[in-house]
């Protein structure tokens, strides 16, 4: 037996890949494809974490730039929208897309705030990918003791 195996490259597999998808849509019908045009929507990944003074959101937003992106503050709901475009380029300008992973699309989160949260003082900054929104915590105020006296 030969231990030689012939090697097949990777662009090899997908006419193989095609033919089955047009196999299966035969008996089973039309099935979505790895190949669709329909854009993907996406759910930015978000942390909060929380300090002393105040509660800092990062999102992740990789691709995009500050004037792609509404930050809003309403009845103390904190929304993030905006929508990341396609960079796919049409078929036959710059080659055939076998494979495209990237997601986009319009997106929308809201998170609901603390109630010790200044909403004022809230800012907003955007670096690299990374929306970073300062949330400033109200100073708490101390609970009392009263003394009562006795009469």
């Amino acid at each position: 037996m030969n231990a030689l195996m012939p090697f097949r490259s990777r662009m090899g597999l997908w006419p193989e890949l095609e033919g089955m998808q047009e196999r299966m849509n035969r008996v089973f019908g039309t099935m979505p494809s790895v190949f669709a045009e329909e854009p993907m929507q996406w759910i930015p990944a978000v942390d909060l974490k929380e300090m002393d003074d105040e509660f800092v959101l990062t999102a992740e937003l990789p691709g995009l730039e500050s004037k792609d992106v509404v930050v809003d503050l309403e009845d103390n709901i904190l929304t993030l929208r905006g929508e990341k475009k396609s960079s796919k380029q049409e078929e036959g300008k710059d080659g055939r897309w076998h494979l495209f992973e990237r997601t986009y699309g319009a997106f929308h989160r809201s998170f609901s705030l603390p109630r010790n949260v200044q909403p004022d003082k809230i800012k907003a900054e955007f670096d690299k990918g990374l929306l970073l929104i300062h949330l400033p915590k109200k100073k708490e105020s101390k609970a009392q003791h009263i003394q009562i006296t006795a009469k």
